[in-house]
């Protein structure tokens, strides 16, 4: 599923850096505001992670899908919402099997772009990105070896990154207007 050594403590990580981007990506989403909602990507990468870790332990088929749609649901509050957590449970579940998670990572995604182009009324500035994305996505993808790369520091770079960048463009925005 991932390179991490401990599940648990990846878990434990995601939602350290969920809670520390939280405020940064309000001050950017809410020009300074600070709310509840919206909550940043790593949210729903951590709903994913733990849709996943649901997905291969629990045994009771009910209890199981009961569980995901949860956590599918929760990220309506998050950047990625409801998609995110569809887009790690395609890799995941297939994992080793490239074939079926493009299928439905694609097919996943063609919902996505039917639900943009319904929420957006045919905005072209929102509908080119989401149809253009996944195929992006695809080609980054396809560079990718299997094997782990970078040094230790490097795994913490996103992780310090993604809060930071929307600390400073949010602040930036606040003393321009």
């Amino acid at each position: 599923m991932n390179y991490s050594k401990n599940r648990r403590k990846y878990v434990e990580r995601l939602a350290l850096f969920a809670l520390i981007s939280h405020i940064p990506y309000n001050v950017f989403c809410n020009y300074g505001e600070i709310t509840f909602f919206p909550t940043s990507v790593i949210f729903t990468l951590l709903c994913g992670l733990l849709a996943l870790i649901v997905y291969e332990k629990i045994n009771k088929k009910v209890l199981k899908w009961i569980l995901i749609i949860f956590l599918v649901g929760v990220t309506y509050i998050a950047d990625w919402a409801l998609f995110g957590v569809l887009f790690v449970l395609s890799f995941g579940i297939f994992y080793g099997d490239t074939k079926k998670q493009w299928i439905v990572y694609l097919t996943v995604n063609a919902i996505k772009l039917v639900k943009i182009i319904y929420v957006s009324n045919w905005n072209i500035y929102m509908i080119i990105p989401a149809a253009v994305s996944p195929f992006l996505v695809r080609a980054q993808l396809h560079l990718y070896n299997g094997t782990k790369g970078g040094n230790e520091y490097s795994k913490w770079s996103f992780y310090i990154i993604y809060p930071v960048q929307f600390l400073v463009i949010g602040v930036i925005w606040i003393f321009l207007n």
